[in-house]
């Protein structure tokens, strides 16, 4: 079974990020905006109303959604769209509405799918005062399409852990398996899903795993503190790495890849031979366009190559092959905002990839000088 190394730490959180919440019904304005708490929502968009403030920004936006948030307690909060599949623009404000003051914003901080475009937002890290009402305003600088978003809360006493992402690709599913390493102010805690797995409950310092969930779906989790009340600790939005493509081939691939482009493969040998790419064409641009190799199956894994070809940005002739045991190898393209393929009719990527269904022979040698003889 491949196992995607993503490790991430997780702050304490309260109040209930677990269910899923639909609102629908976001307001026009500063003064219309919709009270939520931490959770995860879907908006329908900001497209009507005219009552963007662009107070952040300064400029570019007509309507927006609004909603606004009072924390039950002191910590910190972070709003986002992340992995909300939108391309969206936020601003969270402090005050009355009129007087507002701007406390972040956040605009292309985060992909809006995984592996793709980093055009989702976030701001994280606001100072939350209890009983203190927060603006959070969503405009259509850049869309007027619906979102997914969240908001989470973090106190000082809950639970923390940490997650791996374990695909099973051979049966269209994933798992994931939570570390809890800290319990707060809890003796024991129950560990929640947004994807419909069984609870696991009244579990200690440990790891335990959560699903399965169906591939390429997205899931979060809640650590709940049983003891402390509101001082629980949820994930972001989690979702499976890529499975590989299992092939000897020689397989050839043709891509043209686009402007801010974060995009992954993953291949891996039929057999127990090492798996190679070999680049046969394709141009980058060089101010901010590259491929890596990964020696493995997702980007925690060492680097082979990370670059854009020749000083001319030429992948011609360039190589890599595994040497992990999974004989696996990952490729991931990344372009900033112009001058990739499809924008500037670049040479697209012209790539093989097969299995090492040989070993290459081996020798040493020694140098016998004949001076005499020259």
């Amino acid at each position: 079974m491949l196992s995607r190394s993503l490790r991430v730490a997780l702050p304490a959180l309260t109040v209930g990020f677990l269910a899923s919440a639909t609102a629908s019904a976001q307001g026009d304005f500063c003064t219309t905006a919709v009270a939520v708490g931490p959770g995860t929502y879907t908006a329908d968009g900001p497209a009507t109303g005219f009552g963007a403030s662009n107070l952040c920004f300064g400029a570019g936006a007509s309507n927006a959604d609004w909603y606004s948030y009072t924390p039950a307690g002191n910590g910190t909060w972070t709003v986002g769209s992340c992995l909300g599949g939108t391309d969206t623009r936020l601003s969270v404000y402090s005050g009355a509405c009129g007087a507002q003051i701007c406390m972040g914003s956040g605009d292309d901080v985060c992909p809006m799918t995984i592996g793709g475009a980093g055009f989702a937002s976030e701001v994280a890290g606001l100072p939350a005062v209890a009983g203190t009402t927060y603006y959070i305003e969503w405009d259509d600088r850049w869309t007027t399409a619906g979102y997914n978003w969240y908001i989470e809360f973090f106190c000082a006493d809950a639970p923390q852990s940490t997650f791996d992402v374990v695909p099973d690709c051979a049966n269209g599913t994933y798992s994931v398996d939570v570390t809890v390493t800290t319990l707060g102010s809890a003796t024991d805690v129950t560990i929640n899903n947004t994807g419909g797995a069984p609870a696991i409950t009244n579990v200690g310092i440990g790891t335990y795993s959560v699903g399965p969930f169906p591939l390429n779906t997205n899931m979060s989790y809640s650590v709940v503190n049983n003891q402390d009340p509101g001082c629980d600790s949820y994930s972001q939005t989690i979702t499976n790495f890529p499975c590989p493509f299992v092939s000897c081939g020689p397989d050839q691939y043709t891509y043209c890849y686009d402007d801010n482009e974060n995009t992954f493969f993953v291949y891996q040998s039929a057999t127990a031979f090492p798996m190679a790419i070999i680049f046969n064409a394709g141009i980058m641009q060089t101010f901010g366009d590259e491929i890596t190799i990964f020696d493995g199956d997702d980007d925690q894994a060492p680097v082979l190559y990370q670059g854009f070809g020749d000083q001319f940005g030429d992948l011609t002739g360039l190589i890599s092959v595994s040497t992990n045991p999974q004989n696996i190898l990952t490729l991931r393209i990344t372009s900033n905002a112009f001058g990739s393929c499809a924008t500037y009719g670049l040479t697209p990527m012209d790539y093989t990839v097969a299995c090492l269904d040989c070993l290459n022979p081996a020798a040493t040698y020694t140098v016998v000088p004949d001076c005499p003889h020259r």
